[in-house]
């Protein structure tokens, strides 16, 4: 569902209750903005690891930094970064192409020493990376080309790109992308309808019965769906050098 889909649903649910016209348009563009990001901040908290996305890209020999946030990285801004790992070759991991090394988080001090190349020998040739605001390094310094991958927790999505320029038609209820939306969750778009309802009525006294009971339906099932399952979280190590490893234990 669009962002311009998800207002013509809002508004069926507005003349539902007969008071179609008790909202502007921009009122109800930014319910849905707020619903929007509300839903994907529930989803997080519950399941994290069902809304990672990944990137790829040859990081250049002798590159010491790359800002995540520009094309041909991640593309987008982004709330945590869950895993960065190499390949033997470019792709995705599969029977042809072997992931080679986790490259562990360091804290700075572990990361200025492979810096300065004091423990690459020492630990056998192990990378650490370090997040600069929103850019990423990496140490010791690549000499060769390395085909890096970077599993990460996009920012919630906004619906309005450009200031006042909402909704945008082409972007997607709960998609992270905006240059290239996908479809993500579509099953529960018309729960971040209702949310944007939910948050309408809440100055006027309340949505009505039938709204209620959609809306505790729709987040009854969201709920359900995205149950928190500590069994399917990678469990965090630590390497012998005291950064902070967000690879998989085992």
């Amino acid at each position: 569902m669009t962002s311009a889909e998800g207002i013509t649903l809002l508004n069926s649910f507005c003349n539902a209750a007969g008071t179609s016209t008790r909202w502007a348009l921009n009122e109800k563009n930014l319910a849905l903005e707020w619903a929007n990001r509300e839903v994907w901040r529930r989803g997080v908290r519950r399941d994290p690891s069902r809304w990672t996305n990944e990137a790829a890209w040859t990081w250049a020999a002798n590159a010491f930094s790359y800002d995540l946030t520009m094309t041909g990285q991640l593309g987008v801004d982004f709330t945590a970064i869950k895993r960065v790992y190499e390949t033997e070759s470019s792709g995705a991991p599969s029977g042809a192409v072997n992931v080679s090394r986790v490259i562990h988080r360091a804290h700075s001090e572990a990361f200025f020493d492979a810096l300065l190349g004091g423990q690459q020998g020492a630990i056998g040739g192990l990378y650490y990376y370090h997040l600069d605001g929103k850019t990423m390094e990496i140490a010791p310094i690549i000499t060769s080309a390395k085909f890096i991958r970077v599993r990460y927790l996009p920012k919630p999505p906004n619906l309005s790109a450009q200031a006042g320029a909402l909704p945008i038609t082409s972007n997607l209820l709960l998609s992270p992308i905006v240059a290239a939306p996908t479809v993500w969750f579509e099953e529960h778009h018309e729960y971040v309808v209702l949310r944007a309802a939910a948050r309408l009525y809440a100055k006027t006294g309340g949505m009505n019965a039938d709204l209620r009971q959609l809306l505790a339906e729709a987040e009854a099932a969201f709920d359900e769906e995205f149950a928190e399952d500590r069994a399917s979280e990678p469990d965090y190590i630590e390497d012998p050098y005291g950064a902070d490893s967000e690879g998989w234990a085992g």
